[in-house]
């Protein structure tokens, strides 16, 4: 929720600089793509949140290899939660910190895993926070009126589900 945001970071000068890394020519095709699974929407600018010198504070998004077959989209959330703070209704520890878990003689810990890579996908967003989750560079909405945007408007990518990134995302989840 928006009662997370803390401006006074928002207009830091520390702020990090999102990852940007998806090819000129292949912006349109991964724009489509990610409208069509409705992971994402259009949000106009004027909606997005911006920094004290008046440009859109936004994420990142790059691919890495995953499988012969797919990449791995990334939403470098890091700006964005460098101005939230911490939920304060859950403290949950990391999956990593299992490893100083310690078992004494004579017990046993028995778990279960899976890569959960469509989880966090499957996690809306509460809609007044998709703002909050812009990425990328502007768009005029001419040519995406299929995806509910206006001739002569500007847009922004906002992901509409919990990213992996997202400061808070293991605890929501």
């Amino acid at each position: 929720p928006l009662d997370r945001v803390d401006l006074e970071l928002q207009n830091s000068p520390c702020l990090p600089r999102p990852c940007l890394r998806i090819g000129k020519g292949q912006r349109i095709a991964v724009r489509r793509r990610l409208l069509e699974s409705k992971m994402v929407e259009a949000v106009p600018i004027s909606e997005v949140p911006r920094k004290a010198d008046g440009s859109l504070l936004v994420g990142g998004l790059f691919g890495v290899t995953h499988k012969a077959d797919t990449d791995r989209v990334i939403f470098d959330r890091r700006p964005l939660n460098w101005c939230e703070r911490r939920l304060k209704w859950v403290r949950l520890p990391l999956g990593s910190q299992l490893c100083r878990l310690y078992v004494g003689r004579g017990r046993a810990v028995r778990g279960s895993g899976d890569d959960l890579r469509n989880y966090f996908f499957n996690l809306a967003c509460h809609p007044d926070s998709v703002r909050r989750n812009a990425m990328g560079e502007p768009f005029w909405g001419d040519d995406w009126s299929e995806f509910g945007c206006e001739k002569g408007k500007m847009y922004i990518l906002a992901l509409r589900v919990v990213g992996m990134g997202d400061l808070n995302a293991v605890d929501i989840a």
